[in-house]
Parts: structure tokens; sequence; C-alpha cells
């Protein structure tokens, strides 16, 4: 597989973002164990059914609750209201998001 290739691959199933979907979760929930945390994202990312570890029936899969329960979401309380440059940036980034 030449450089081609792989570009080619990573357009068609854009990886890019798709890394750094993983990468702002991984820094907003910041797991304790990163392996459950990142297949329940996947799963809930690409909407994959039943085990979370990718087997099907009973082999060694982690349920997608038990995968969620392992972090902790970093709660932010405001102390004010965001001024007009603050609400200016959060569209933009849910424009981008979009």
């Amino acid at each position: 597989m030449d450089d081609e290739d792989v570009d080619v691959y990573f357009a068609q199933y854009d990886i890019q973002t798709v890394v750094s979907d993983v990468l702002y979760e991984l820094g907003f929930h910041r797991p304790k164990e990163v392996g459950p945390f990142l297949a329940g994202y996947i799963a809930r990312r690409f909407q994959i059914e039943g085990q979370v570890g990718g087997a099907s029936g009973t082999g060694g899969g982690i349920s997608s609750s038990a995968a969620q329960e392992d972090y902790a979401a970093i709660e932010v309380h405001p102390s004010r209201e965001p001024d007009s440059e603050e609400q200016l940036a959060a569209q933009l980034l849910l424009e981008v998001r979009a």
C-alpha cells in the first residue's frame, strides 16, 4: 500500500475527523480505563448494536453501560453569562462540527 492509497482510504472514511473526535472525547471525559471507554465510544459513534467489544454472542464483549461507568465527566458551571465573543465562538464550533 503506497501513500496515495492511504490518502484515499483516509478521505473515504474521514479518518481525520474520527481521530479528532476521539481525542476530544478522551480529553473531555478523562476515562480511568481507556479501552472500555473507546469501545463504548466506537459503538455509540458507529451505532453498533449488541456487544461493544465487537464480539457477537456471549464471548468477551463489554456492555455499553459498563463501558460508560468507568469515566468521570468534567462539569463546568459558568459564573456569568457568556459575552458576545464567546457566543460567536460557540456558534462557529457548532457549525464546524455539523
